[in-house]
């Protein structure tokens, strides 16, 4: 180092250019990194959409199918039986018209006979998650609503216990 403390003109042009070339090669990474950001988020936004619309689509056309495989369920003699009899514990016979509904089709992983106080009274397949009590009673209200159709024979008779 010369006297003085001071750098020599090659070493300080040296150390300018490499701060140059540091400062452009961050600027460069970080706009780049923020367009690969956008993109993917984009991308990804798309995808959902996609996705979702399949989903509704799907979920769509397979209602009816769901409302007439509860409407036979809740029609089943034995499952009549169950609900009018009110005895404590499950009936076998009606568990396996329940049985009969899940094992039929992947979708329906879980079936659940509730009853007037909101409660799940028999069920089979892969336990449901417990809904909360105001969802619970919204739900059954939809379905108890007057002048609609109620979703199954059970459900009027449901009401009326």
């Amino acid at each position: 180092m010369p006297r003085g403390g001071r750098l020599p003109i090659a070493l300080k042009l040296s150390l300018v250019i490499s701060a140059v070339l540091v400062l452009m090669i961050g600027t460069f990474t970080w706009a780049a990194y923020q367009e690969v950001r956008r993109s993917a988020r984009a991308a990804a936004s798309e995808q959902l959409e996609r996705v979702t619309t399949q989903l509704r689509d799907n979920l769509r056309t397979g209602l009816p199918q769901r409302v007439a495989e509860a409407q036979a369920l809740a029609a089943h003699p034995e499952v009549r039986r169950f609900l009018r009899r009110r005895a404590p514990g499950p009936s076998a016979d009606a568990q396996a018209a329940l049985t009969l509904v899940t094992s039929r089709d992947s979708l329906n992983a879980g079936v659940e006979v509730w009853d007037s106080t909101d409660l799940p009274v028999l069920a089979v397949g892969r336990p449901l998650p417990r809904l909360p009590t105001p969802t619970a009673q919204s739900l059954t209200a939809q379905l108890r609503w007057p002048g609609r159709r109620s979703i199954s024979p059970a459900t009027s008779h449901c009401a009326s216990a």
